[in-house]
């Protein structure tokens, strides 16, 4: 059974109503208003499914990313989104097809591995008008691997990746099109 968009009860009055652990997306699904806090997963996970929109959330995770992006075709569009990965990797998509990301903070703080992980894009992946923070990740701010389509990160001004344990950015084994912009990558341990 469909039901289209429902509004809830109380809903428009400013404050998100809450859910505690992974949402998890469906085909053709849309998922807006929330305050996303994972606990045994990522925030919002989006595995094997065509086109969703995720909008209007605070997106948030102790264990796996913030967002998990996985096996998917189609357009996702994640816009005006809040995402913290906070001791895990804010953002992680895997062989992954279309994305575009706009007006969403992204931060990553402590992550056992990379703030931000690609691997195996294949469409367009476009990260526009989103201040990002990377702070102290074990390995690397940003890493990018079999990248066959196009990935960009047309981040915020104020973006900055810093105290990384490897790479500030790391790009690994890509014929397709990469590109960075409005970074600050300081204090790596290996170059920028």
């Amino acid at each position: 059974v469909e039901f289209g968009q429902i509004q809830l009860p109380l809903s428009g009055a400013g404050v998100l109503p809450t859910v505690t652990d992974t949402v998890t997306m469906g085909n053709n699904s849309v998922i807006s208003g929330f305050a996303i806090t994972g606990v045994t997963g990522a925030g919002v996970t989006a595995r094997n499914i065509n086109n969703a929109v995720i909008k209007d959330n605070t997106i948030s995770s102790i264990n796996t990313a913030g967002v998990l992006l996985e096996n998917t075709t189609g357009l996702l569009t994640l816009s005006n989104n809040t995402v913290i990965g906070n001791g895990v990797s804010s953002l992680v998509g895997i062989n992954i097809n279309d994305l575009a990301i706009s007006n969403s903070p992204i931060t990553s703080i402590n992550s056992e591995t990379d703030g931000i992980y690609f691997n195996g894009v294949r469409g367009n992946v476009a990260i526009t008008y989103s201040p990002i923070m990377i702070t102290k990740p074990q390995c690397n701010g940003i890493f990018a691997e079999n990248i066959t389509g196009n990935l960009s990160f047309t981040a915020s001004n104020s973006s900055k990746i810093s105290n990384t344990g490897n790479y500030g950015v790391k790009l690994s084994n890509s014929t397709g099109t990469i590109t960075l912009s409005n970074f600050e990558i300081t204090d790596t341990n290996n170059s920028g």
